[in-house]
């Protein structure tokens, strides 16, 4: 899996910046974007609170600038279907202010993928 391949390089810097007290810093010492994604793998079932419990422990770690939907789709067909899935998602940051929702669901994967824009 990928997240497995980013473990051995952020987690020594989470650490790392954790034990030296540098907080909101830390996500800038990590020059990367993620997707949040797949968590009903883990679960088999759309988990609404533990959606948000995720998005709300990353939005506050990286910021929406930083951070992209994503799915484990098809995988995750077995227990929930994609409309519910986006649902639950958009629930979860559904406090936060349109610009970031829309950062978040298409303006960072625009921007990082350089897809044409019009």
């Amino acid at each position: 899996h990928v997240l497995a391949s980013f473990v051995g390089i952020i987690t020594p810097t989470l650490i790392v910046g954790s034990a030296l007290g540098l907080g909101a810093h830390v996500p800038y010492l990590v020059s990367m974007a993620l997707f949040v994604s797949g968590l009903g793998t883990f679960v088999h079932r759309v988990d609404p609170g533990l959606i948000a419990r995720v998005c709300r422990e990353t939005l506050d770690a990286f910021g929406p600038q930083r951070c992209l939907f994503g799915s484990n789709f098809p995988i995750e067909k077995l227990w929930t279907g994609y409309g519910e899935l986006v649902d639950a998602w958009r629930d979860a940051v559904s406090a936060l202010d349109p610009a970031a929702q829309r950062a978040i669901f298409h303006d960072n994967a625009a921007r990082l993928y350089r897809l044409p824009q019009g």
